[in-house]
C-alpha cells in the first residue's frame, strides 16, 4: 500500500520512436484516489524521455508502481535512478 509522500519507480513508455523503451521513473505520491495517483516527477532515464519533466504533476495507474523507496535504500552511482543492491564496493561507487 502506498502513502502520500512515498516515493514509487514506474517504468513508462515513451514510445515516440516507433520502438517501445521504456524508461524507470520515480514519482512522489501528492494525492491518492482509488486506483491512481497523483505524483511529482523527481527522477526519470535518459535525456530522451519526452512523457513528462522532472517538478511535473502526472495523474498514474496505482497498479503500474513496480517499487515502492524503503529507507536506507541507495541509488545507483552510475545512474542515479536504479536502486543499487551491491554487497561490496561496485565500480560505480
Amino acid at each position: 500500500m502506498i502513502r502520500e509522500g512515498d516515493l514509487v519507480l514506474l517504468r513508462l513508455s515513451n514510445d515516440t520512436s516507433g520502438r517501445r523503451r521504456y524508461y524507470n521513473t520515480w514519482f512522489r505520491v501528492i494525492s491518492i484516489d482509488r486506483d491512481t495517483f497523483v505524483g511529482e516527477c523527481e527522477r526519470h532515464d535518459y535525456y530522451d524521455f519526452t512523457l513528462c519533466k522532472k517538478g511535473d504533476y502526472v495523474k498514474l495507474d496505482i497498479d503500474r508502481i513496480q517499487h515502492v523507496y524503503k529507507e536506507g535504500e541507495q541509488f545507483c552511482y552510475g545512474d542515479d535512478i536504479t536502486i543499487c543492491d551491491c554487497k561490496g564496493l561496485c565500480r560505480n561507487k
